[in-house]
């Protein structure tokens, strides 16, 4: 986890632009990613509730769900993003009464039990040594019949069936030589896991959670290669997307969004 504070330390203003000022592919596959999130939230919870951002980074999920209508708590292991939260929150006219934020490594938090009626952890669970922990931890958090929704990285992605994914690791191989690019090292190192549909399933099964519906989105496995390829990437981003509406390819996208209800006790 030291390494995870200290990488979002480091790059907290370039996950803050990512959301706010989006150039590349990989920002708006986060944009859709928070859209998703939210969409799911609204649909299960009501207005009003009080939902806990597991991770909330610079704060655009933190955002959208206060202009919600929820109350939400944001808890992140990293002071500089939650700097930048607190600052896009002001700039956006959001009052302090709607939010609350708290600097902690949340396995670690002293939060109350059975105080929150959503949880969202979007780019959380795959930098967890112990996913089980993680979600058991999350689990308790929630009222019973508590929403949680939850994100990951996808481990059979569908550029791979187009060889997309051999020539990103290639690249990225190429770039680590060349330039000896630590950040990129780095953020290899500290998201570890990567997911299925049944994969997280199981994981929520057995953490106390019922899976309810998911989506995939994100078809472009190109994040660390910038500017020479940018016209390409986001046309076949584009294309995917929209053809994931009418395949059922959803699931091979680069990422997956899932939501789930704490199962009550019998």
């Amino acid at each position: 986890m030291e390494l995870v504070e200290g990488y979002f330390d480091t790059h907290s203003k370039y996950w803050s632009d990512a959301y706010l000022r989006p150039r590349y592919v990989n920002d708006f596959v986060l944009i859709a990613r928070n859209r998703i999130a939210v969409d799911f939230l609204c649909s299960y919870l009501r207005p009003q509730a009080t939902v806990l951002d597991a991770g909330c980074g610079a704060g655009l999920t933190t955002m959208a769900l206060v202009e919600k209508g929820f109350f939400v708590h944001g808890v992140d292991i990293s002071q500089r993003m939650l700097d930048l939260c607190e600052q896009n929150l002001s700039e956006k006219d959001i009052l302090p009464s709607r939010y609350l934020l708290t600097q902690a490594d949340l396995l670690q938090a002293e939060l109350r039990e059975n105080s929150f009626d959503g949880i969202v952890a979007l780019g959380f669970l795959q930098y967890q040594m112990d996913e089980h922990r993680a979600l058991l931890a999350l689990n308790k958090l929630l009222q019973p019949g508590g929403i949680l929704v939850v994100s990951g990285p996808v481990k059979v992605k569908l550029s791979n069936y187009f060889g997309l994914g051999t020539i990103y690791y290639a690249v990225k191989n190429s770039l680590q030589k060349l330039q000896n690019n630590g950040e990129l090292a780095v953020l290899h190192q500290i998201s570890t896991h990567y997911y299925s549909l049944g994969r997280f399933r199981g994981l929520l099964r057995q953490a106390g959670f019922q899976l309810l519906d998911y989506k995939g989105h994100g078809f472009v496995n190109f994040a660390i290669i910038r500017d020479w390829t940018s016209r390409g990437q986001h046309f076949l981003h584009r294309f995917f997307t929209r053809l994931s509406k009418f395949l059922p390819i959803e699931r091979f996208g680069n990422d997956m969004v899932v939501v789930a209800r704490k199962q009550e006790e019998k």
